[in-house]
């Protein structure tokens, strides 16, 4: 495997940000055009000014500036904490499309570090690799599990499984790349919640926090290096953790995946409706709301769809709690942006006992013995390390991505159409095609005539927008999802 450290790298950003975010606050408040004030904006803007407009919560100023950060040789831990951030934007490295045989694995440390005051001042930094975890037949034991994960990985694709497939036997542990581009509003978000929220008790993440806080403080000082005095320390509320011990809150027990429409907006159709026409026609609600009928309705939807503005769509929200995915599924739906995700801790991530078991591999005893021998190991391993006093924030890298989870989340009908679009395709992979598909046909059902032209791109567009990667399958499918 190849022996590569993890890194933190900022590779692009807005050019002389502190200047660019100090003519903003000035913008505010001082007579001239836009242009001459950042003209008399001095090189490196001003820190002090910066950091009290800040101070007076004033944050809306920084967002004029964006970072990109390499992150390079992370554990899909890390990769998942990131990518639920909605207002930044994230490209990873496939595992449908990239070999990961080689790709190699975190060895977490398990000595709890001392308390750490808000945003400290970094002079430490996360030893990935280290002599042992705890006491030597432990350390052996995690090596051994691991290395046997990713010949198990080696094994299925050189039996012609597809990558896809294979990657549910990778451990949470395996390294990952990814770039990611917020501004500096949201970096703050992402850096407080790495450091003393979400991610405070997994020392990995924590550590890209405390990376990602060096870079900030280098390039915009005048608010990363005063942090500390603009965010506040999370509160410790456990109430909901408490909840989960004395009562067990029940976990999902099914195999296949399952989706439930929790709720969505009353007469989701009439809201729409009436959100179209008042756009284009102002007028009494009631009076608008009245001209409703079905034929009138298909007509307006059809204008809203073939329109680049179809802000009525997004008048109709629909929240679903979804059970029974892998981490790959939780990946697609977590990085659409423009939704309400509600995932479970990342020590309960994978914590279930159940798996995904895929069709190809199904099909082959041999392989399918293999596979199921993978999980229990990883099983096997994450008892003992419980057992041996291993804080579950370790724990969780003996997960493997077939572990099944759950999610709750709210996405309006415009956001359902961008996700249906993509993930019902017959390129999408196949586990989360089966979720949106079963998202389809509930918001269909209370809601069949804004979803009419709902699924793959083709539906809407009437052609395939694949090109060579196209299904040739375009009548199929178009007679398929109208009769869903």
């Amino acid at each position: 495997m190849r022996k590569s450290s993890p890194r933190v790298s900022l590779i692009a950003s807005t050019p002389d940000p502190q200047r660019v975010l100090t003519a903003a606050t000035r913008l505010s408040y001082k007579e001239g055009s836009a242009t001459d004030i950042f003209n008399s904006t001095p090189p490196g803007g001003q820190a002090d000014s910066l950091f009290r407009v800040a101070s007076m919560g004033h944050l809306s100023v920084i967002e004029h500036s964006g970072f990109t950060f390499a992150i390079e040789n992370v554990s899909a831990l890390v990769e998942q904490f990131l990518i639920e951030f909605r207002l930044a934007s994230f490209t990873v490295q496939s595992r449908r499309y990239v070999d990961y045989s080689e790709a190699g694995f975190i060895v977490p440390r398990i000595l709890p570090e001392p308390e750490l005051p808000l945003f400290p001042g970094l002079t430490t930094s996360y030893p990935y690799i280290i002599p042992e975890i705890g006491e030597k037949g432990l350390y052996r034991r995690y090596i051994s599990v691991m290395q046997f994960l990713f010949e198990t990985y080696r094994r299925l694709t050189k039996a012609g499984i597809p990558q896809e497939d294979a990657r549910f036997v990778l451990p949470y542990s395996f390294k990952t790349n990814l770039f990611f581009t917020a501004n500096a509003r949201e970096m703050m978000n992402i850096i407080s919640q790495a450091i003393h929220g979400r991610g405070k008790n997994f020392p990995e993440i924590r550590w890209v926090g405390e990376r990602l806080l060096e870079e900030m403080q280098r390039v915009l000082p005048g608010i990363f290096s005063n942090l500390g005095n603009l965010v506040e320390k999370p509160a410790e509320g456990d109430f909901i953790h408490k909840l989960s011990r004395e009562r067990n809150l029940t976990r999902s027990e099914e195999r296949e995946p399952t989706v439930e429409l929790l709720s969505y907006t009353p007469d989701p159709e009439r809201v729409v409706f009436t959100a179209a026409v008042m756009e284009k026609s102002l007028g009494d609600t009631e009076t608008i709301r009245n001209l409703y009928t079905k034929e009138l309705f298909e007509s307006v939807l059809d204008s809203v769809l073939c329109s680049l503005r179809e802000r009525a769509l997004e008048q109709a929200s629909f929240c679903f709690r979804i059970r029974g995915i892998s981490l790959p599924a939780l990946t697609h739906i977590t990085r659409h942006r423009m939704h309400s995700p509600v995932i479970p801790s990342l020590t309960d991530i994978g914590k279930s006992r159940n798996f995904v078991i895929p069709e190809t591999i199904k099909r082959r005893k041999e392989l399918l013995r293999l596979y199921k021998e993978a999980f229990r190991r990883s099983e096997g391993l994450y008892e003992k390390f419980l057992a041996s006093g291993v804080p579950k924030e370790t724990a969780v890298y003996t997960y493997l991505s077939g572990n099944t989870t759950e999610i709750i989340t709210t996405m309006n009908a415009r956001e359902l159409y961008h996700f249906f679009g993509l993930r019902t395709c017959n390129r999408a992979q196949w586990e989360i095609k089966v979720v949106a598909e079963k998202m389809l046909t509930l918001v269909k059902e209370v809601a069949p005539i804004i979803f009419k032209k709902a699924g793959p791109r083709c539906i809407r567009l009437g052609y395939c927008p694949e090109g060579k990667r196209s299904c040739g399958k375009f009548d199929e499918v178009r007679k398929r999802y109208s009769e869903i």
